[in-house]
């Protein structure tokens, strides 16, 4: 915890620094209790039916947005579940990459034969003081495993304030995404580029009607990825429900879309119309 709170004495003042240590003692108070009816979630979650978790079962998997840290009052946590579905044991490594890198403190991790559950969380779960950063995960095993990753925003007193579950999201070349931009509601997306090369990505936005209404273009640094709400790119119509195409001449991409209303969120898979 001191050398949390050291390096944030380089980023934020003095009077910042007493409203976190006055959190991080609210944390490491109530951050268990909240952990542990989240871990019993995704185990229920994981063993419900290992036949209809194996249909996304793979060796490899991209989740574009993994978020860990303090922003404001508030905590976000990403929590990784992964459930073996083959006759071997299977050995598991969980990549963070860009801002989160470094923030799981044992990535590497062995999962049982024929349904062997592994259950990961980001620092923030063990009571370190970070500010929020955002990144990227690959999720790499020996054997085809399922698995998914559950975000979970609290208070500074450790109350669940809003959550959602995100699938991975295998590599393509064209994908579509829900655009929904009314009623209170804003949509974003994040772009994982887990290739060796700079991604180039065409959005184009289309209304019910199949109209083009906007259009723009993301870079994407190599293994790196990009979070943004479509009304940050674009300019919408009002009320508007829709959908984005996102498009990319060379190299594949990993995509997910996130549906907020205030501070409460979900996550929207996208549609792969090329691999």
């Amino acid at each position: 915890m001191k050398a949390a709170q050291v390096s944030l004495r380089r980023l934020i003042s003095k009077s910042a620094i007493r409203r976190w240590r006055e959190i991080s003692f609210s944390v490491e108070i109530s951050i268990g209790a909240c952990m542990r009816s989240i871990a019993l979630s995704l185990i229920l979650l994981s063993v419900a039916s290992i036949n209809v978790m194996a249909q996304g079962a793979a060796t490899f998997h991209v989740f574009p947005q993994i978020a860990d840290g303090f922003a404001g009052s508030t905590a976000y946590l990403s929590s990784l579940a992964a459930t073996n579905v083959s006759s071997q044991a299977a050995t598991c490594t969980f990549t963070l990459r860009g801002g989160v890198s470094g923030r799981i403190s044992s990535p590497t991790f062995t999962l049982a034969a024929s349904g062997g559950l592994g259950l990961l969380n980001t620092v923030v779960a063990e009571g370190t003081i970070l500010p929020l950063a955002t990144g990227y995960a690959p999720l790499s095993c020996t054997q085809p495993v399922a698995a998914f990753v559950g975000y979970t925003l609290y208070s500074s007193l450790g109350t669940v304030l809003a959550g959602a579950t995100v699938f991975s999201s295998p590599p393509a070349t064209r994908s579509e995404l829900l655009v929904l931009q009314t009623a209170g509601y804003r949509t974003a997306f994040a772009i994982a580029n887990d290739t060796d090369s700079p991604g180039q990505y065409q959005i184009t936005v289309l209304n019910l009607s199949g109209q083009q209404v906007a259009a723009a273009n993301v870079s994407v640094p190599a293994r790196l990825n990009v979070a943004k709400f479509v009304d940050e790119l674009v300019t919408l119509p009002p009320s508007f429900t829709g959908s984005a195409f996102i498009t990319s001449a060379s190299g594949s991409f990993s995509v997910v879309g996130l549906l907020f209303n205030g501070s409460v969120f979900t996550s929207t898979p996208a549609v792969n119309f090329a691999p």
